[in-house]
């Protein structure tokens, strides 16, 4: 090998690419708006600054190598503060980069609060639904569109307004920093792959001013933390501490046309009603953006007198305590479609301590 003696030019641009290696599996900006695959923890980015590790919003979704049935196993990011999209799955317990591409935002900054303000919102939402041309406009839409829940349960409580916010395309020919009238917009390219991700219903969309990142040490606990209090409420549950199960609850609890009382009356009826219960949940899927967080997981719940199966999903709040406070529950009963095998270990035990079984029971989530 030559001698780099006398070449400074040379030692310089070592230095640099040594230097956007970045720490932990860092990487500097690539001049491709579409990432590559990356290993876990690392986050290609366009921008000069690192990106984060590991995102606090998404706790947890299932493994992308898995057997849960019907839970999305990925998620998208979207940092308004970036202007980028991210493509997440978990591999194990913890995130991975799959995807990343620029992105264009409403043409006004902040969250969205009324109809035609033109702002992106910032929350916790669900694509809903997929349409594409004719339905829609090619030259206003591309070659997709993806609708959100927009305004979800969070934006309703704060009684803001407006609708219509998706996740759609523009032609080539149309600028990318134009700027929407609300809606997350993408390249027609972007949008072919990024449908290879979702799952209408399913897949969630975290819009967000900046994605947090955390380190793998401080993730793995951020993980644990929450884990530990589904597992908390399921044990609750089972037991029939109904004390410490209502802990849980918000005292603005609604869920299937009840308050927090009849919420009470209910359970109350159920343990008379069926005793013993045995309460099992998936792993599940948890995202959070400040104080608000969704759960969504398969339960199965039985007892001698009744069982059922189903997905459950909780809306909720961190109070000051960083207690989880429950605002909503909804269940939807579901086909299991696990095999014999699958059905024996893919939940947790009722007694065991990880949380991936959470169960409710009857036509209401029992």
């Amino acid at each position: 090998m030559k001698s780099l003696k006398g070449r400074p030019f040379l030692l310089k641009i070592l230095g640099i690419l040594f230097v956007c290696a970045g720490p932990q599996g860092f990487v500097q900006a690539s001049n491709s708006n579409e990432s590559k695959t990356t290993a876990p923890g690392s986050v290609p980015t366009e921008t000069t600054d690192l990106a984060p590790m590991f995102p606090e919003a998404l706790v947890t979704l299932p493994s992308a190598d898995g057997t849960e049935n019907g839970l999305a196993k990925t998620a998208l990011l979207v940092d308004k503060k970036e202007r980028k999209l991210r493509v997440y799955e978990f591999q194990g317990d913890l995130p991975r980069l799959v995807y990343e591409v620029a992105t264009d935002l409403g043409k006004r900054e902040g969250d969205k609060e009324k109809t035609n303000d033109h702002k992106t919102p910032v929350g916790l939402y669900f694509l809903t639904g997929k349409k594409s041309p004719p339905a829609i406009p090619f030259d206003l839409y591309g070659k997709m569109a993806f609708e959100t829940d927009y305004p979800n349960f969070f934006d309703r409580l704060a009684k803001k307004t407006g609708s219509g916010i998706w996740l759609h395309a523009v032609p080539d020919t149309v600028p990318l920093n134009r700027g929407s009238r609300g809606c997350v917009v993408v390249r027609n390219q972007a949008i072919e792959k990024i449908a290879e991700y979702v799952e209408p219903g399913q897949t969630p969309m975290l819009i967000l001013h900046e994605i947090t990142g955390l380190t793998e040490d401080q993730f793995k606990n951020h993980r644990s933390q929450y884990m530990q209090k589904i597992e908390k409420w399921r044990l609750a549950w089972e037991k029939q501490d109904l004390n410490q199960y209502f802990q849980f609850y918000d005292s603005a609890f609604r869920s299937e046309q009840m308050n927090l009382k009849k919420w009470k009356k209910h359970k109350e009826n159920m343990k008379k009603l069926y005793g013993e219960v045995q309460v099992h949940l998936s792993q599940p899927m948890i995202v959070k953006n400040k104080d608000q967080i969704v759960i969504r997981f398969m339960q199965k719940y039985q007892s001698k007198q009744h069982q059922d199966f189903g997905e459950k999903t909780i809306v909720g709040k961190l109070n000051a305590q960083g207690e989880l406070k429950i605002l909503s529950e909804e269940w939807v009963p579901r086909e299991d479609r696990r095999t014999a095998s699958q059905q024996t270990g893919g939940f947790m035990s009722p007694s065991g301590g990880s949380v991936q079984n959470l169960q409710y029971p009857q036509p209401l989530g029992e």
